[in-house]
């Protein structure tokens, strides 16, 4: 089934039977994007680490995924955890600026990013 989206241009209905293949498809192509992307739960750990973020940070996909981000990446909060946590649930965002530790495996163990 053909439906228009919001510009005009026609696409297949999500509801198709090719939608799981480009849904695979969109998968991997944001495990290999160049582009560093996780995602994780606000109480819990990593579930999504591409190949950008392993660049940039310096774990590997099986170091990150299961891990707490903030004590992965030893991000440093400008205020306490529990209010931040508060915040993004209430406004949907943080509003203040995190600061956070990059590892470099070919340089020092650790150096500051601001």
């Amino acid at each position: 089934m053909k439906r228009k989206n919001k510009v005009g241009f026609e696409r297949d209905s999500p509801t198709d039977e090719a939608a799981p293949e480009r849904a695979e498809r969109l998968a991997n192509l944001l495990t290999l994007s160049y582009e560093p992307m996780l995602t994780w739960r606000l109480d819990g750990p990593i579930e999504f680490w591409n190949a950008g973020a392993e660049r940039l940070y310096g774990f590997a996909q099986d170091e990150a995924v299961g891990r707490t981000s903030h004590a992965l990446l030893r991000t440093e909060f400008p205020i306490d955890f529990a209010d931040l946590r508060s915040q993004l649930k209430l406004v949907g965002r943080a509003t203040s600026h995190l600061q956070r530790w990059q590892q470099s495996r070919r340089r020092e163990p650790y150096a500051v990013v601001q």
